[in-house]
Order: structure tokens, then sequence, then C-alpha cells
């Protein structure tokens, strides 16, 4: 049982997934819903609310408290900004609310995270680094830009 996040890092993830996985999915991205739907073994549960429209993923209290009535085993989320003091920051409060409701109802969390957003931060904190069990992006795992992320309660890929 996983989790995936809304955003273009999080939609490729999804479409990676194999045809023949045999998994149950949450998610509260219409995108990621859409893609999830051409998966016939994927079984897709939406996570309902208030829709962010620029965003495309729902919001709010409601989203907030299903998420507590759920467990999943891994969730692989995005973020706009991470940097190994400030941790995952975002730029909206209802976003990074819905992510930390995210975080709690997962016995795993991965970050999926572009090097582009590597040492940055913003003004509201999702969760510190400590949070996050493995961070995915595009570089050798052994890249210097990784160097300040480094730590052994962290995997990095």
């Amino acid at each position: 049982v996983i989790f995936i996040d809304g955003g273009t890092t999080c939609l490729e993830f999804a479409r990676m997934l194999p045809v023949d996985i045999s998994l149950t999915c949450f998610t509260f991205s219409i995108p990621v819903a859409h893609i999830l739907l051409t998966k016939p073994n994927i079984e897709t549960i939406f996570i309902g609310g208030k829709i962010d429209p620029e965003a495309q993923i729902t919001i709010g209290l409601e989203t907030a408290r299903q998420f507590s009535e759920i467990q999943v085993d891994f969730s692989f989320i995005g973020t706009g900004y991470v940097d190994p003091v400030h941790g995952l920051t975002d730029l909206s409060w209802d976003v990074v609310q819905i992510k930390k409701a995210v975080i709690n109802a997962s016995k795993k969390s991965v970050l999926l995270c572009i090097s582009q957003k590597l040492n940055s931060h913003h003004r509201y904190k999702t969760c510190d680094l400590s949070a996050i069990h493995t961070m995915i992006t595009e570089l050798d795992p052994s890249h210097n830009r990784l160097n300040l992320f480094r730590d052994p309660e962290l995997k990095i890929l």
C-alpha cells in the first residue's frame, strides 16, 4: 500500500510503475490518479477534499482527516524545496499541512526530488530531513551536490 503525491516528479514516478504491478495506491492528485487508472492491477483510492486548481491536488481539513484514518507502507512525496538544515519546505501553507498528514500516515517516506530543488528553502516547513527515509534524485548517489544530505539514517538513490 503506497501513497503518491502530486507534482511533476511524482507524476513521472506514477508513469514509470509497471503495468503488471499489483498494489493499492492512495493519491490526492488528479493527474496521478488519471495515470494510475491506466494500470489494471493498481487499486486507486483518491483522497478527496477541496481542489487546489493550480496544483490539481486536494487540500484542506477533510483531506488531512482522511489521512488520519489510513496507514501506507511507503509514501512517495515531492517538495518545492529541500535543505539539510531547514528540511522540506514549501510556499503553500495548505500543501504543507497535507504533506505533514501524509508523512504521519506512512511507515516510510521517500522523497522524489530533482537536483534543482536541493539546498533551497521557503517559508513553511513540512518536516525535518530526519522524517525522510530515502531520497531519490536524478544525480548519481555519490555526486558531491548530495554531500550535505549524507546521513546514516537517509538512504540516497
